[in-house]
């Protein structure tokens, strides 16, 4: 991991998501799902994207520590999430919301769209349910506009916060929907056995 202009940490690849995942979350890399991995990654260089533009900026629990702020104890690295700050605060509303909605309806990497749907009726949701998997909230009396909607169709907009924290009993918590569900991992194990068992029969 780097730090950037910013103080905030970079993360150059899914290897270092992994490797924080065992550690902090309990997740090993065999039942971390590739998609959870690859929505995480995304998120993460559309955040460092949008802090570099100013249109949010993000702090790391070292970032506190310097201020003297209360609150953030212990290694810095227990104190911030799997993206590497441990708050974020969003200058402009309007282009955060916009950017946040272009990488899910353009959907690149082909993570954001489950299930082969061409279109999410509520496109912020997929975001606002990874964040909190991870830990991120939002804070309570930062809503930009309660009410708001983040399409023609007047679907909720899950992301109309102006700051959002981490916290890691929360993390420690919801980071099970980060997992391969069991019954996949059975059917995984059966297949690999049923492929064992024919090649065992062919020689």
């Amino acid at each position: 991991q780097n730090l950037n202009n910013g103080g905030v940490i970079e993360v150059s690849d899914q290897e270092q998501f992994i490797e924080y995942g065992e550690v902090h979350m309990n997740i090993s890399r065999e039942v971390f799902k590739g998609t959870a991995l690859a929505r995480i990654q995304q998120l993460h260089v559309l955040f460092l994207q949008l802090h570099s533009t100013n249109i949010v900026h993000l702090e790391t629990s070292a970032t506190h520590l310097h201020q003297g702020e209360q609150g953030v104890a212990g290694d810095t690295k227990e104190s911030d999430s799997i993206f590497g700050f441990s708050k974020i605060t969003v200058n402009e509303m309007d282009q955060f919301h916009l950017e946040v909605l272009l990488m899910v309806q353009n959907d690149v990497t082909k993570c954001w769209h489950a299930n082969g749907r061409p279109t999410l009726r509520q496109p912020t949701f997929v975001v606002y349910e990874l964040l909190r998997q991870v830990g991120i909230h939002p804070v309570r009396g930062t809503c930009a506009q309660k009410g708001s909607s983040d399409a023609a169709n007047g679907a909720r907009d899950f992301l109309c916060y102006r700051q959002y924290a981490f916290c890691k009993e929360r993390m420690v918590r919801n980071c099970h929907r980060l997992k391969i569900a069991q019954i996949a991992i059975s059917r995984q194990a059966q297949k690999k056995n049923n492929v064992g068992a024919k090649c065992s029969k062919q020689e």
